[in-house]
């Protein structure tokens, strides 16, 4: 739920844009189904395609409150299991954990023949570190605290997190994964709107 900019917070922005694609999709006459998870499930609801299953989805969204740490690379493996019939796989998630069990548990959906999107969502402040002076960090999973002055650790910082956001380019590349980064501080229905035009583009 870190929000430093902007007006919605990563998870508000996550919602948004799933309501969004599930609205999207089942226009189409797409079966949607969604999973909304932290250290378990939250809300899971299977595939379907009535204007019920939509309002459904939707009163998930809302309903689902902000969660702790997340088990991804878990949830993941626990998902790919259960979906035999292949699809298109669409994960919005900050990514906060050990990128090569996050890799191995989306290998799994890749192997199955799905199609997976993955939404990196961050906020900006996450990107850059904009703070000045000594400030207290709480880890808003842990509950962890840290004082710092920004200044000492933020070329360090902002190395890490481009080292981070590379890594994931990389490797979803190779797995033919589509990665999307998206930042809070851009509407989400703006980012998306330029995400389907480039990939309408493509396919040309």
């Amino acid at each position: 739920s870190y929000q430093h900019t902007g007006t919605q917070s990563k998870h508000e922005y996550g919602a948004f844009l799933s309501a969004c694609l599930a609205y999207l999709m089942t226009r189409q006459q797409d079966q949607v189904g969604m999973t909304l998870f932290d250290e378990s499930i939250r809300f899971d609801a299977p595939p379907a395609s009535t204007p019920a299953h939509l309002d459904r989805l939707f009163a998930g969204l809302e309903a689902t409150p902000t969660g702790g740490q997340t088990k991804l690379a878990d949830t993941l493996h626990t998902l790919a299991r259960r979906l035999a019939k292949r699809g298109l796989i669409v994960l919005i998630s900050d990514l906060y954990d050990e990128p090569e069990a996050v890799f191995r548990a989306l290998h799994h959906f890749v192997h199955r023949h799905h199609q997976v999107i993955l939404f990196h969502v961050m906020d900006p402040g996450e990107l850059t570190l904009p703070y000045r002076g000594v400030k207290t960090f709480v880890d808003l999973e842990t509950g962890q605290q840290l004082r710092a002055d920004p200044r000492h650790v933020q070329d360090a910082y902002r190395q890490a997190v481009d080292n981070f956001v590379r890594e994931y380019r990389r490797r979803c590349a190779q797995q033919n994964i589509e990665y999307v980064l998206a930042t809070t501080d851009t509407p989400f229905e703006r980012m998306l709107l330029h995400y389907l035009s480039q990939r309408k583009a493509v396919r040309r």
